[in-house]
């Protein structure tokens, strides 16, 4: 049945696509991106699964299941492996693993719920180094859906670890709420980590032209999002509070490359915010949730959410008016994801709609987007579909 479903899909869209123009798009900061359903990846697994990783040279991915379990899969969404590494045992990552990479060609590694980095063979049958944690204590705990906080490289026989570790800090000696402004100029959270070497280095990770640190104003925590490109070596941060997505030459240089102002029509202007500090009482502001590398191209994403206004409203006539029906018709109705797709140094256009329903969750390096609705699919379903959308150009 998946594979008369996905056929079908298949079929529409060649039909779909000789019907259309093939022209390339002319795109101005604020045009709307339309994309193109190239085909989808079944998976006949029941486990509700998330993409973590595509090895383009060998056609693998690796996926974590909502049930903890990290499975190998083929192109043709064959479960190759589903290794078992989760548990307490000398060969294991404890209770959950966050998530796998692909290091290079014959290794993996997997991030256990501390942040330790668990170093396997390819095909997981030995367990080859554990790296220590960057965490230094638990300040803050932050749940990601379809995304890792986390990318590996391996150029010029150099394997490292790129990320953001929002607890590699100790708050007795870094308090954001006592430092205000100041945190962001002691606060280091992006990493890279040398393997071979077992070498930790954080980086700068509030750059000095992001506006709230340029003008000195307090707007939380606003930690980055990163994302590293292994094609071109460069990575990017994002302040979750921010109009701007900062690009950097590579992981040895450390040299800021873009700074790029972010616009959209669902966004109002961070500046438009900030009164007498930073108060955003209800979490209203949109803030950035995801960002993705891949060629040349950068996307960002953010949800709107529901106005101050309305808390205030419900919360008049119910204090606890968070399971309320009336909050859930409020997020159906205001919490909605954007895109902002920047490239060479700006913003190039908005992605207001997929193709098709899901959730971004792993981008190629040529710029193929998975969609993923395995969590709560529009039809109930026994197996996994992850669709493969594209930027028609």
């Amino acid at each position: 049945m998946t594979r008369i479903f996905t056929l079908s899909i298949y079929c529409i869209l060649l039909v779909f696509q000789s019907c259309s123009q093939s022209e390339p798009q002319e795109h101005s900061e604020m045009s709307e991106i339309s994309l193109e359903l190239l085909d989808s990846l079944v998976v006949d697994v029941l486990d509700p699964l998330e993409m973590d990783d595509y090895h383009e040279e060998k056609g693998l991915y690796l996926m974590r299941g909502k049930s903890r379990k990290i499975y190998l899969v083929n192109e043709e969404g064959e479960v190759l492996q589903e290794p078992d590494i989760i548990g307490n045992g000398p060969d294991q990552v404890g209770g959950r693993a966050v998530g796998c990479q692909f290091l290079g060609d014959d290794r993996i590694v997997c991030m256990d719920a501390s942040s330790k980095f668990h170093i396997y063979d390819s095909e997981f049958k030995n367990k080859i180094s554990v790296l220590a944690s960057p965490m230094k204590g638990l300040n803050t705990f932050v749940v990601n859906n379809y995304r890792l906080n986390f990318r590996t490289s391996a150029a010029n026989e150099k394997t490292s670890i790129f990320g953001v570790e929002i607890n590699s800090f100790s708050y007795s000696e870094i308090n954001p709420t006592e430092l205000k402004e100041d945190f962001y100029k002691k606060a280091k959270v992006a990493f890279q980590y040398a393997v071979e070497e077992e070498e930790l280095e954080f980086l700068e990770s509030y750059p000095d032209q992001w506006m709230p640190k340029r003008e000195g104003v307090y707007v939380g925590e606003s930690y980055p999002l990163s994302d590293f490109n292994r094609s071109t070596m460069e990575y990017a941060l994002l302040p979750g509070v921010s109009d701007q997505l900062f690009v950097y030459d590579g992981l040895g240089s450390n040299s800021l490359k873009y700074a790029i102002d972010l616009r959209h029509p669902e966004r109002t202007p961070l500046q438009e915010w900030i009164t007498d500090g930073f108060n955003d009482q209800f979490g209203s502001y949109p803030r950035f949730n995801d960002l993705r590398m891949f060629g040349d191209y950068q996307i960002v994403k953010f949800n709107t959410q529901v106005p101050a206004s309305v808390h205030r409203e419900l919360r008049a006539g119910n204090e606890n008016y968070g399971v309320s029906p009336e909050w859930r018709e409020a997020l159906g109705k205001y919490f909605r994801p954007y895109y902002i797709l920047a490239k060479a140094g700006k913003q190039v256009g908005v992605i207001n709609n997929f193709p098709v329903t899901g959730h971004m969750d792993y981008v190629s390096s040529d710029g193929v987007v998975y969609l993923n609705d395995n969590r709560k699919p529009s039809v109930e379903r026994d197996y996994n579909v992850f669709y493969k959308v594209k930027i028609r150009e």
